[in-house]
């Protein structure tokens, strides 16, 4: 029983800090990206969408010195959140 509480605490902890990361990331590039473009920048994180010179420039320049530090942050989080996953059998959308 007591096993069960803590698995379920544990999802809801996962799922919370994947929402935090969408929202961080939602902020981020409000006004950077076009809003039917956004979907594409959430679903993958750091993949090929961020590699436009373009998306760079204006992320670089809104983030000022924190730019290498947010985003060593947030593949951090990100390699976090894959190898939990993975570890418990979960999808891509934290489904068993």
């Amino acid at each position: 029983m007591r096993y069960e509480h803590e698995l379920s605490s544990l999802g809801i902890c996962i799922e919370t800090s994947g929402t935090i990361l969408k929202n961080t990331l939602e902020q981020l590039l409000g006004g950077i990206v076009e809003m039917e473009h956004m979907y594409e920048f959430l679903s993958n994180p750091g993949g090929e969408a961020w590699q436009d010179a373009t998306i760079d420039e204006r992320l670089r320049k809104r983030l000022g010195e924190s730019y290498n530090v947010y985003f060593n942050n947030v593949a951090g989080m990100q390699c976090s959140m894959i190898e939990i996953k993975k570890k418990l059998g979960l999808d891509a959308n934290g489904k068993v």
